[in-house]
C-alpha cells in the first residue's frame, strides 16, 4: 500500500479547511499526509447533538496532532457549519 505526502508533492505549506472535527480515520490521513495545519469549523460535540457524530476521540486528540507539527485551528465559523450540518441532517444525511 502506498502513501501520499502532500507536504512532498506540492511547494508550500498544505492547510486542510473542513466543515467539522475530522474523524478518527482522516485525523490519521492527516498526520501522514503531510499537511501542515488544519481549520476546523464545527466541533465533535455539535456533530454529535445533530446526531451525525461517528465514534468520539479521547480529550487529547488536538493536541496529538499539534505534537506531529500539524498546527490547529478551531472554531472557524463555527456558528454557520453548525447550520449547515443542521440543514443536512434534516434532509436526512448520515456520517
Amino acid at each position: 500500500m502506498g502513501s501520499h505526502d502532500l507536504g512532498v508533492a506540492v511547494e508550500g505549506p498544505v492547510e486542510l479547511v473542513t466543515s467539522c472535527a475530522p474523524c478518527m480515520m482522516c485525523q490519521g490521513a492527516i498526520v501522514g499526509s503531510g499537511i501542515s495545519s488544519l481549520v476546523i469549523a464545527a466541533r465533535e460535540n455539535d456533530t454529535h447533538s445533530l446526531g451525525l457524530g461517528g465514534s468520539r476521540r479521547p480529550p487529547e486528540w488536538v493536541e496529538r496532532l499539534r505534537q506531529q507539527g500539524i498546527e490547529v485551528t478551531e472554531n472557524v465559523m463555527r456558528a454557520e457549519a453548525v447550520e449547515v450540518l443542521r440543514e443536512y441532517a434534516d434532509r436526512g444525511g448520515r456520517t
